[in-house]
């Protein structure tokens, strides 16, 4: 059984629909909003294996930060289902968003240790 989520964003996102994402992200449908399995559209992206909508979301404003019910953000969640591709986005993608706000500390901080491995 597929999951499309149960928002117009998150349906757009699951069928790749870029120029309706932008259309609904106009009229200012808010990607960090979650359905009732606490999914928001990152979380979306990373169950569909969609890399290029899971960049136009976090670059509309989708947070790597939210928690699903089970209290998965889409870096564990990518981890969880295994799903390489994604997970090196992910990981890539808050890389940049920690060095972006701290760059002087980022290796440092807990966000940086979480993503990366020795």
């Amino acid at each position: 059984q597929m999951y499309w989520g149960e928002l117009p964003l998150s349906f757009a996102a699951c069928t790749n629909n870029q120029d309706c994402f932008r259309l609904l992200r106009a009229f200012r449908a808010d990607p960090n909003q979650t359905d009732t399995n606490g999914n928001t559209v990152l979380h979306l992206t990373v169950i569909h294996d969609l890399p290029e909508m899971f960049t136009l979301a976090y670059n509309s404003g989708a947070s790597l930060s939210i928690r699903n019910n089970l209290k998965l953000t889409p870096l564990a969640l990518a981890a969880r289902l295994a799903n390489k591709r994604e997970f090196e986005q992910v990981e890539e993608t808050a890389l940049y968003e920690i060095e972006e706000n701290d760059p002087s500390s980022h290796q440092n901080s807990a966000g940086f240790s979480l993503v990366t491995s020795d």
